[in-house]
């Protein structure tokens, strides 16, 4: 989890990259806030003026896809409910997938050559994490993440990356484009 959100957020403050909570990604184009209220009052106008991708807060949630999750964008943008829902959604990647990295590619991307890039970024973020945050056994998410290219997009893999632009935010639920984003999502308080 850790590295995904460095994946996602990471900005480097002090000399050191660290996940950003006021994050927010539109249609590609990254954004790091200083504070909650500057990052849900651009998400808010974007989302109003008609932009159909905004990602969000540390783990970049779609909120096309992911906000009826959240009784708001205040919520969906909160570190904790942010890393909640994101861990959830890996944990049913896993369950869907049978194992991690291609668990983590998927949450990327359903598209295959996403989803190795995304891999392989990952990788090289987890050979950053110090020790003292790894697993008691000393591997960390690098035993979870070796460098083998993961087979994304087989026959365990539902129909989304079929259907789906390649581009779309970090998180397309498992859903698929079928489901409907919450344009009445609304107000951003």
């Amino acid at each position: 989890m850790r590295a995904i959100a460095r994946a996602e957020t990471g900005r480097e403050r002090l000399g050191t990259v660290r996940a950003w909570p006021w994050a927010v990604n539109v249609e590609g184009e990254g954004h790091w806030f200083d504070s909650r209220q500057e990052a849900l009052d651009y998400a808010g106008a974007r989302l109003a003026a008609g932009a159909a991708q905004v990602d969000i807060g540390c783990f970049q949630l779609n909120v096309g896809w992911h906000a009826r999750a959240f009784a708001g964008l205040d919520q969906m943008i909160d570190p904790a409910r942010n890393a909640r829902y994101a861990a959830r959604f890996l944990a049913a990647l896993h369950d869907e997938f049978g194992d991690w990295t291609r668990a983590a590619a998927a949450y990327h991307s359903r598209t295959p050559e996403h989803g190795r890039a995304y891999v392989a970024r990952l990788a090289a973020i987890v050979e950053t994490i110090p020790e003292r945050a790894r697993d008691s056994d000393g591997k960390g998410l690098a035993a979870l993440l070796p460098l083998a290219t993961p087979s994304v997009g087989t026959a365990t893999a539902r129909p989304l990356a079929a259907t789906q632009p390649p581009r779309l935010g970090s998180l397309v639920p498992l859903g698929g484009p079928s489901a409907t984003p919450t344009a009445a999502l609304g107000a951003t308080r």
